[in-house]
C-alpha cells in the first residue's frame, strides 16, 4: 500500500488510500455508536415508586425487570428527577451516579423428545410440573413442548422469539423456563451462551 521512491521518500498507493478511507469510516461509525449510547443515558426513564418532585435526588433500583426511581437514596445508584411525577408515572432521571444493583436472571431449559421419539407422551410429567412450580415466565419452543405444557395444565407465556424474550428478561434480572424440543435445544443454548446467560439443562 506504500511505495518506496528512494531517498527516504514514500508514496501511498491507491489501494492504501482506499484502505485508510475504509478504516476511517469504520472508526467513525464505532465512535458515533459510542456517542449515541452515552447520549442515550444522559436522561434515563424510570417508574416513580412514590410521588417525586422536580430536582429531587432519587435512588434507582430494578424491580421485576423495571427501573424504579425511589425516594430512598441509600441505593448504589442515584440521580436527579427531571420533572414532577406521581407514583406509577414515568420520570426522566439525569446525572446518574453509581451502578444499578441487580443480578442477571437464570434460564431453565426443559427438553422434550421430538415427535419421532414419542413427543410429549414420553416425558416425566411430574418432573415437568415440579420444575415449573413457582416459575413466573414459561416459554415453549416446538409443538411437542406446547402439548407437554398443556398436559401439565400450564399455558405458555411465550411462543414466538422465545430465545430473544428470555435473554432480554434475563438481562433485566428476570428468571424464566423454556420447554424446548430436542431439535431446537442447540440453537437456544447457543443464543444463551452468546449473551453469557446462565442456564440449566433438564431432560424430561
Amino acid at each position: 500500500m506504500i511505495t518506496y521512491l528512494g531517498r527516504s521518500r514514500y508514496q501511498i498507493t491507491r489501494e492504501g488510500v482506499n484502505w485508510v478511507l475504509k478504516n476511517v469510516r469504520e472508526v467513525k461509525a464505532y465512535f458515533d455508536g459510542i456517542d449515541s449510547v452515552i447520549n442515550g443515558i444522559v436522561i434515563s426513564p424510570a417508574i416513580a415508586e412514590k410521588d417525586i418532585k422536580q430536582g429531587e435526588q432519587v435512588g434507582l433500583k430494578m424491580v421485576n425487570g423495571l427501573l424504579y426511581a425511589t425516594a430512598d437514596c441509600q441505593t448504589k445508584s442515584t440521580g436527579i428527577a427531571e420533572a414532577d411525577a406521581k407514583a406509577g408515572e414515568d420520570v426522566g432521571v439525569r446525572d446518574i451516579q453509581g451502578l444499578i444493583e441487580f443480578s442477571y436472571g437464570l434460564v431453565a431449559v426443559l427438553v422434550v423428545p421430538g415427535i419421532a421419539k414419542g413427543g410429549s407422551r414420553h416425558i416425566d410429567l411430574e418432573l415437568l410440573k415440579t420444575r415449573l412450580k413457582g416459575v413466573s415466565y414459561v416459554g415453549a419452543i416446538g409443538l411437542e413442548s406446547v402439548a407437554a405444557l398443556h398436559r401439565a395444565g400450564i399455558e405458555p407465556d411465550y411462543l414466538y422469539d422465545v430465545s430473544g424474550v428470555v435473554i432480554d428478561a434475563a438481562l433485566h434480572g428476570l428468571s424464566s423456563a423454556v420447554v424446548c424440543t430436542e431439535e431446537d435445544v442447540y440453537a437456544l443454548v447457543s443464543s444463551l451462551k452468546d449473551r453469557n446467560i446462565e442456564y440449566s439443562l433438564i431432560s424430561l
